[in-house]
């Protein structure tokens, strides 16, 4: 053997041994408790005005900032103002926009003029949840999964449990029943893909281990209690007008689908952007094609709470799949509404 193949020995060992000790050092991970790393974005110094390429700095700026927002993006920094802060920004804003006027941009004239009293209607702002925007590019992208351990089940999104309920039924079938109603009842909300990434950013609006739809409510109470148990009341990622006229959606239209929610068409849309609290359904109008060589359509009216801007998303059926507007019309009229729903399927299902 000679020296120069002792040598490429010796050194590859020496290699291999540091690897393998830089390895063992690594500490384990752990699924019981999981820490996420905060983001590391600085914050914005402030935001462009209205069809001019200057800006206006936020009074509360921070030390740190970097960057001007868009004009787009600017109600979501106001809606985090108090009321005498937002009203000082917005004057700064005006006087320097184009004209001395925001009528040309109507995301910042509906942000300036909300004031922080709830819209028309009655409506408020809840924050929104990124988590559930599925026009967005995302990275790691999860199904919710529902489990049984013994007699409680559990729900996990993104690795982290956001619902448990024990069950006071040892059956194994019944439980069984009972995790797939709330499987099902998860899915029709949440939908079958949350973005991992935006659930993990611990710098969003809420925090969706413990408050998964940001209305406020703690996970744990923020149910629907039937005889048949107790389910998680995850709202969707927009929010409904009570008594507004909305047809039942029609069999096949999934409610998350990021060209049926409001969020991609307000960004693509002139003087829409971001909206800084959660979508509202406001009118819902199922159309039936007259024959068969047509398509049907569902149109959706939204409105952005804070800044009243309104935006249209239409989905398109065959012409031959079954449809009646009479029959949706009939269903609104009733009082449609999916909690109620899921509880009498919840109730039949034990009487049953």
């Amino acid at each position: 053997m000679t020296i120069k193949y002792r040598l490429f020995l010796v050194t590859l060992i020496a290699s291999i041994s540091i690897v393998g000790l830089l390895l063992l050092r690594q500490p384990s991970q752990s699924f019981a408790q999981q820490n996420f790393p905060r983001s590391t974005r600085y914050p914005a110094c402030g935001c462009y005005v209205c069809g001019l390429l200057l800006s206006v700095n936020f009074p509360n700026k921070a030390q740190n900032c970097a960057g001007i927002l868009a004009t787009d993006a600017c109600p979501v920094e106001l809606a985090k103002m108090t009321v005498g802060t937002r009203k000082a920004f917005c004057k700064q804003l005006r006087e320097r926009s184009n004209k001395a006027s925001l009528d040309e941009c109507l995301i910042l004239k509906g942000a300036c003029e909300s004031e922080d009293a709830p819209t028309e209607g009655g409506s408020n702002c809840e924050n929104p949840t990124p988590w559930t925007d599925r026009s967005r590019p995302c990275s790691d992208v999860q199904t919710p999964k529902t489990e049984v351990k013994q007699s409680v089940i559990s729900v996990s999104i993104c690795g982290a449990t956001v619902f448990r309920f024990k069950s006071d039924t040892t059956d194994r079938t019944f439980l069984d029943a009972q995790r797939a109603a709330i499987n099902d009842l998860v899915l029709e909300r949440v939908g079958n893909k949350v973005c991992c990434d935006r659930f993990r950013d611990r710098d969003a609006t809420c925090d969706p281990r413990t408050d998964f739809d940001c209305d406020g409510k703690n996970n744990q109470t923020d149910v629907i209690a039937g005889r048949g148990g107790t389910y998680p009341d995850f709202n969707m990622g927009y929010t409904r007008t009570a008594g507004a006229p909305i047809d039942p959606f029609p069999a096949g239209l999934d409610p998350n689908a990021p060209d049926f929610r409001p969020e991609n068409t307000g960004r693509n849309s002139k003087g829409v952007g971001e909206c800084p609290c959660k979508w509202e359904l406001i009118k819902g109008d199922m159309n039936c094609a007259r024959d068969p060589t047509q398509q049907h359509t569902y149109t959706a009216t939204w409105r952005c709470p804070s800044t009243r801007a309104e935006v249209f998303t239409t989905k398109y059926f065959s012409g031959s799949t079954p449809c009646s507007s009479k029959s949706a019309k009939a269903a609104r009229s009733m009082g449609f509404e999916l909690n109620a729903f899921w509880a009498l399927a919840i109730d039949s299902s034990k009487s049953g």
